[in-house]
């Protein structure tokens, strides 16, 4: 009768998210996996065109990127990888993903050894397939979480202060981020992607996010990436080139760049924009706005379009924000009512204190005019 109990007592236990403040811990504790991994009908076979144990040397003049891997396709820097040092410095598999593999088989893979490997696309794995496969197993994670539409996980029922939840978030997209970087593609020393397929596209941004050479190699190395590192370069070229329409600008189109965030998700603009509707007749005795982390420069543009008297200061701490700001102005025929300027209202200034702030809010006030 003992033994029953327990086993009743055991199996009653839902499969909690075990949050661990360590953050160099990429994958939060395996045993939570397991149900999941179980329903995964591949078989698991460590086949030599399918795994093999890697080696990596150090880059001493690199300190961003210091691992070089030995693999079966030459030496290889990981870079643009948000795994700490540490975690790098673990990894001793490289596994090889073809067409045939499925999302299941990966999950088989990261139960097995999710501390110490790279998920490497073969040279012969076609560019659509590769794009497919990585979208099931970003599908997959998202699920252990968050649950399906028919289905839904609520991962923040024991939260009890909005802080709790605040970080359970941020832990979450955390652990999200650093499993789904373990998925890379090969990338030449060039800056081409080494993937099959007749629409394998180009990029000239991708050859600026890889690493330095090591200093002295008698031959160049490539580079391996996060895939899903390359779909945010090779998105933003496409917003940068064909633009962003936006509804609240009667379909005018706004261009971001590599950097800045694009406004793709819309309805915080629609919110923005009955927002100033509904207040059409306080905003005609507003003169002047600011616009703080301008970003693209979205909503000062939405403000605008609605208050055509106004004149907007747009700040952002981050160079590209300011840039993208102007030239977006400067498309859209505002640059005479929108003037924008690097400013970063967070920097610390004598110890932070009451005076410090009370400088900052009057330098903003200057700012403004």
């Amino acid at each position: 009768m003992q033994k029953n109990s327990k086993k009743k007592e055991a199996k009653s236990q839902p499969n909690e998210i075990i949050i661990n403040s360590n953050q160099d811990d990429d994958i939060i504790d395996s045993s939570i996996y397991d149900k999941e991994f179980e329903k995964a009908n591949d078989v698991f076979v460590e086949d030599d065109e399918i795994v093999e144990n890697i080696t990596h040397t150090l880059d001493e003049n690199d300190k961003e990127h210091p691992y070089i891997f030995q693999t079966k396709y030459g030496r290889v820097k990981y870079v643009q990888t948000p795994l700490s040092l540490k975690l790098q410095s673990q990894i001793t598999k490289a596994y090889y993903l073809h067409n045939t593999m499925s999302s299941n088989f990966i999950r088989k893979i990261m139960k097995e050894d999710q501390t110490k490997s790279l998920l490497i696309f073969s040279l012969n794995t076609n560019y659509n397939n590769a794009n497919q496969t990585f979208s099931a197993v970003k599908k997959m994670v998202e699920e252990y979480y968050y649950g399906t539409e028919n289905r839904p996980k609520n991962p923040f029922r024991k939260c009890t202060t909005p802080e709790e939840i605040y970080n359970l978030s941020r832990r979450i997209a955390i652990e999200q981020k650093n499993f789904l970087s373990r998925i890379c593609i090969l990338v030449s020393h060039s800056g081409q992607l080494r993937i099959k397929g007749s629409n394998v596209p180009s990029s000239q941004l991708l050859s600026q996010h890889l690493g330095k050479q090591q200093e002295g190699a008698i031959e160049k190395h490539d580079f391996i990436i996060p895939f899903q590192h390359w779909q945010g370069i090779h998105s933003a070229e496409q917003y940068e080139s064909n633009g962003i329409p936006i509804p609240q600008l009667n379909g005018k189109k706004v261009y971001p760049v590599y950097g800045v965030w694009p406004p793709t998700q819309q309805h915080y603009l629609k919110l923005l924009a009955q927002y100033l509707q509904d207040n059409k007749n306080y905003l005609r005795g507003v003169e002047k706005v600011c616009d703080l982390g301008c970003g693209s420069g979205i909503l000062s543009f939405i403000i605008a379009e609605a208050a055509p008297e106004v004149k907007i200061t747009s700040l952002d701490k981050y160079e590209a924000a300011v840039r993208c700001t102007g030239m977006n102005s400067a498309i859209l025929s505002l640059s005479s009512r929108i003037r924008n300027e690097i400013f970063d209202i967070t920097e610390k200034q004598k110890n932070n204190n009451l005076v410090a702030n009370l400088e900052k809010l009057n330098n903003i006030k200057q700012k403004i005019g």
